[in-house]
């Protein structure tokens, strides 16, 4: 899964996979995996 940020003019990509933490700016509080977010969407 990849999460888009922009940083000035430029998007800064970051990617997760299985276990991974995401992490995001705009909701700093999540508390969710890559593989958690999968499993939401089916």
């Amino acid at each position: 899964m990849s999460v888009c940020s922009i940083i000035g003019n430029e998007y800064q990509i970051s990617q997760f996979k299985d276990n991974d933490q995401v992490v995001s700016r705009i909701f700093p509080e999540l508390q969710l995996t890559a593989n958690q977010n999968f499993l939401v969407a089916n």
